[in-house]
């Protein structure tokens, strides 16, 4: 199979085209390679408060979880002390059956319960 010097020209210059082409799709994905490394460098700078925003969300649970519980008490604080109690509230109050406290208040506030 002899090929004439011009067929052999034009077959060096279709290569000649298609390793341009196939330098300019290496020289994007070269490009891309860097910008998805500076952004993982973003990604590796910012992670530290990426997680620090984890835990503060973690805590703002938590404090939100205590703020109820100190409310709930409140509540009761301010029943035991500016409502009259009832027989079944004070019967707790006095016999220091503290265990039973939350409870018979709660249910005393639910009922609207009004004491002596």
């Amino acid at each position: 199979m002899t090929q004439t010097i011009e067929q052999l020209t034009a077959r060096i210059a279709e290569l000649e085209e298609e390793k341009k082409e196939l330098q300019a799709l290496l020289d994007f994905d070269n490009a891309r390679l860097d910008q998805i490394e500076d952004e993982l460098e973003d990604v590796e700078y910012l992670g530290p408060f990426v997680e620090g925003i984890k835990v503060l969300k973690t805590q703002l649970t938590a404090l939100k979880v205590e703020n109820e519980a100190l409310r709930k008490d409140a509540e009761r604080y301010r029943f035991i002390k500016d409502e009259p109690w009832s027989a079944n509230v004070s019967d707790v109050i006095c016999h220091h059956q503290n265990a039973a406290w939350d409870n018979v208040i709660d249910a005393a506030m639910a009922q609207g319960e009004k004491g002596c």
